[in-house]
């Protein structure tokens, strides 16, 4: 665990499908650290929405009102959990929730907040590009763009 790792929400904007029946947004999401550790795994499918999750959690953390923020994958049992830490870096916690009793830690890293909020906020600006483009004005746009919106704000004041 050292400060100097890098992060990064990855998509695949041509993978996303939009399910005619709900109007849920599926496809390619995972994380990266350093490029090497993938999270749950390389080329993980999800629900895009769940980057709304994310960014609401990044902003509570900026503002202190949440101590520690648990980031789900909705397919699968997947979480990652962020917590700041006294040193002012942010400690991520990958782990498998299979069995909620016996939580599986997969790895720990620390980096720096802005890490983390510039690829949450990156990330969330192409998703929205790609869902105006496709003209999906859906629920999970609205959420997105207000969480994106939050963080965006938090992030600018903390800088």
């Amino acid at each position: 665990m050292f400060e100097n790792n890098e992060f990064k929400v990855n998509i695949s904007p041509d993978t996303f499908v939009k399910s005619s029946k709900t109007d849920s947004v599926f496809g390619e999401i995972y994380l990266s650290v350093n490029g090497t550790y993938n999270f749950p795994e390389k080329g993980w499918q999800d629900y895009i929405d769940i980057i709304a999750i994310w960014l609401f959690g990044a902003s509570n953390l900026l503002t202190g009102k949440e101590e520690e923020w648990d980031c789900i994958f909705m397919d699968g049992s997947f979480q990652f959990t962020i917590k700041p830490q006294k040193s002012g870096l942010w400690k991520l916690s990958f782990i498998n929730n299979r069995d909620s009793e016996n939580l599986e830690l997969l790895e720990e890293f620390e980096l720096e907040p802005e890490r983390v909020t510039d690829s949450l906020l990156n990330s969330a600006k192409d998703i929205i590009k790609y869902f105006e483009e496709q003209q999906w004005n859906t629920n999970d746009l609205e959420n997105i763009k207000e969480s994106y919106s939050l963080l965006e704000q938090n992030n600018t004041v903390r800088k």
